[in-house]
Parts: C-alpha cells; sequence; structure tokens
C-alpha cells in the first residue's frame, strides 16, 4: 500500500506547467521554477521562475 508521498516523489516535474505570477509565463517546473523541499515534506516548486526569483532577490540587495 503506497502513501501519498510516493505518488508525489514520482511526479514528472518536467511535464508539470505552472503560471509565474511575476511574469505572468507558463513554464515547466523542472527548469523554469526549480524545486524546494521544506522540512522534509515531499517536494514542491518555487514560487516564482527563476529569471523572476533571481530579479526580485537582486532588486532587494
Amino acid at each position: 500500500m503506497a502513501d501519498g508521498s510516493d505518488s508525489t516523489e514520482r511526479t514528472d516535474w518536467t511535464k508539470v506547467l505552472l503560471k509565474c505570477p511575476e511574469c505572468g509565463k507558463e513554464k515547466p517546473v523542472v527548469p523554469d521554477f526549480g524545486l524546494m523541499t521544506l522540512g522534509g515534506h515531499p517536494p514542491s516548486p518555487q514560487f516564482r521562475c527563476n529569471v523572476c526569483r533571481i530579479a526580485f532577490v537582486t532588486s532587494h540587495l
């Protein structure tokens, strides 16, 4: 019997599209958003795409 984390670990993130709230473009999670793992939870996509996340961070230096 498989639990919910098994199905999440097998997600093909290269085929999952997300819309970036910053630029409004729809892009695949990998490689354009990236994944994060917090506190032992299954991986989840970053909030912003890499381009917008880098722009956000550098604008707040």
